[in-house]
Parts: structure tokens; sequence; C-alpha cells
């Protein structure tokens, strides 16, 4: 009997191993693909040249400063937040000390009634799907006056790192939300997955509805069920806990039925990646929403209706943009005068890619 365990024991460690190298080989060939050959769509305005910008997980165009992205790591980083050019070097940091950012993992801009500017920090990610001793909290503050000229950027500059010391933190919490039962795997499968996903919502992607004067949340859940949430600007305060509201939900999968899904993802995806929603964000003119996955961007028109775009993406199918492979896409921005959009991977020295809207 003992002998048979070990037997079992072996067998086990063999095939944990063989899969964990399978994993590296899918990796590898899917890395290859987006660093050595040319997507198939999109035009590559630069390319990340500070190794510290290794998880770019947010990102929105400037409104005051030309020819300027602002970005972002998510976990695992310091509270700063980076202005790069479209051809990726970095201009100018700003670190916001004396809060606790635990998972930064979108970034949003909008300007409010008198045309001031502001940044929105979403320190909302659960990629564990368990926030311990950390209040999921929204980080305001006027978007910064860049002082670097463009002119005289060198292609190896670091930027020059100033201190944010105005800033408006707004602690959320979530309401309860409908529980979502998976049954296209066996039991044991399904029971697992739906753990993950009943739990604490995992937000990455955040818009400012200016029109609606609300913030809409969009969570990323690796099946496809994207939750939305929602609360009026008007109703944000400092001193106290701001309740999200529950607006419902999307399928992104059933959005997927008779499109094409690069098989590139799909290498990087044994869990359905290609459908978890990493980013979006909400045009200048505030017609135009774009949600991005892993694997896919989709895009959403208020038009003449005057409704909330919460509203909207259920009740309306969306149109399939055509965006550029990226392995671990998890940030988006539409461009100032939207007809195009960025988007930029996660990883070292990642290429920024710029892709008309149709």
């Amino acid at each position: 009997m003992k002998v048979l365990l070990l037997q079992v024991a072996d067998f086990f460690k063999q095939l944990i191993f063989r899969l964990f190298l399978l994993m590296i080989i899918l990796t590898a060939i899917a890395y290859y693909f987006y660093f050595y050959k040319p997507s198939d769509t999109g035009v590559i305005t630069g390319k990340i040249r500070d190794f510290r910008l290794n998880e770019i997980s947010g990102l929105v165009v400037s409104e005051k400063n030309a020819d300027t992205l602002w970005v972002h790591n998510d976990s695992g980083h310091d509270n700063i937040i980076y202005a790069i050019s479209k051809r990726g070097n970095i201009r100018e940091k700003f670190e916001i000390n004396g809060i606790d950012l635990r998972d930064i993992e979108d970034i949003s801009i909008y300007k409010d009634d008198q045309g001031e500017s502001y940044l929105i920090l979403s320190d909302l990610g659960s990629n564990t799907k368990m926030r311990t001793n950390s209040t999921p909290k929204l980080v305001f503050f006027k978007e910064p006056d860049l002082l670097v000229d463009l002119c005289e950027l060198p292609s190896e500059n670091s930027g020059q790192t100033y201190q944010i010391s105005q800033f408006e933190i707004y602690e959320l919490e979530f309401p309860d939300v409908p529980e979502i039962q998976y049954t296209d795997q066996n039991a044991f499968i399904n029971n697992i997955i739906n753990n993950i996903e009943n739990a604490t919502p995992d937000i990455e992607a955040i818009i400012v509805d200016t029109k609606q004067k609300e913030l809409l949340f969009f969570s990323k859940t690796y099946k496809g069920i994207t939750g939305i949430f929602s609360i009026p600007l008007d109703n944000l305060k400092s001193d106290g806990i701001n309740k999200l509201s529950y607006e419902g939900s999307i399928n992104i999968k059933q959005f997927t039925e008779g499109y094409h899904i690069d098989f590139r993802h799909l290498l990087l995806s044994p869990i359905n990646f290609p459908y978890a929603v990493t980013a979006a964000d909400l045009s200048r003119d505030q017609d135009t929403l774009l949600i991005r996955t892993y694997g896919n961007t989709w895009e959403w028109h208020r038009g003449y209706a005057q409704k909330s775009f919460s509203q909207i993406i259920q009740t309306t199918k969306p149109e399939y943009v055509m965006s550029a492979f990226e392995p671990l896409g998890e940030s988006i921005g539409i461009d100032l005068d939207s007809k195009g959009f960025y988007t930029i991977s996660e990883g070292l020295f990642s290429k920024i890619y710029y892709n008309e809207l149709p």
C-alpha cells in the first residue's frame, strides 16, 4: 500500500511539472507572436522603455498636456502615476504619499463644470478576490501640468518625480449582488469557480459619465459575467463610506459568438481569460464607450438616447472593434478627438498601439 501511494504521489508530481512546463511553452509562443510578429491591426506609436513600467493596467489620454498618456502599474508597486509620451518615453512621474493603495487597476479622467480636468485612481482591484486590511477606494486629484518640454526630452529620460499633495479619498463599499452559479463543467470545478466569482468583486474598469454625472464600474470575472456598479458623482463624500449601487450584469462571452477570437489568447487562457473585462474608457464627447477584455474590444454608442451606459450596455449589442493582439492587455484610452484609442499590455518593454475607431 505504501509503495502504491508513493507511486501515485510521484505520478502527480510529474504531471504537475509537465503541465507547468507546457504552460511556460505556450506562454513563450504567445509572447513570441506579440514581440516579434507584427500585429494584424493597429499602429505602433512607441514602446515602453523603462523596466519599472512592467505592469501597466491603466491608461488615459491627457487633457492638458500634448502627446501625453497617463499610465500606472497595478498591485505590488509604488503609488506613482507616469506621464509618458506616445513614443513611450517617461516625461514626469507623480507620487501620492500618505495613503495605502493596494491594487490600482484603472485610471480615469474627466472635466468638472468649471472645465478643470481631474484624474481618478481606482484602488478596487482584487485578483485573489480577497482584500484584507484595505478598504476599496478612489483617489481624485487635479491633472498635473507637465514642466518638461517634449522637444528637449531625451530618449533615455527616466522622468523627474514630483509629489501630489492635494487629493481626495473616497472609500467604497460594494452592495450585495446575485450569486453566479456556473454549471457547464463538473461539480468540483464549478464549485471552485463559483466560490471565486462570488467573492469580493475585482473592479478593473471604471468610467466617468459626465452627462449622467455618475461613475460606472465593471467587474472582472474569468467566465464573462461582468457586474455593473454605479454611484452619482455628487453623492461622493470623503468623510464616510460610499456604497455603490448594483445595476445588473452583462455576459461578455455571448458577444463573442460569430466573432473572431485570436488563438494566441487561447494559448494564454485555459480558464476563459478572453472574456475577463480588464479596462474601459468613455470618449470625451461622452458618446462612445469601449470595454476591453484580454481577447477583444467592444464598442457601444449613446446616440440620441439620454440614458446611462449602465442601461445601454444591458439592452444593446455592442460592435466588435479590431484591436492589436496583446498577451496581457489591461489598459485602453480613447484619444481626445474620439477617432481612435490607445492600448498597452502588461509586460516589459510593451508596445503602444493606436487603433482607429470604425
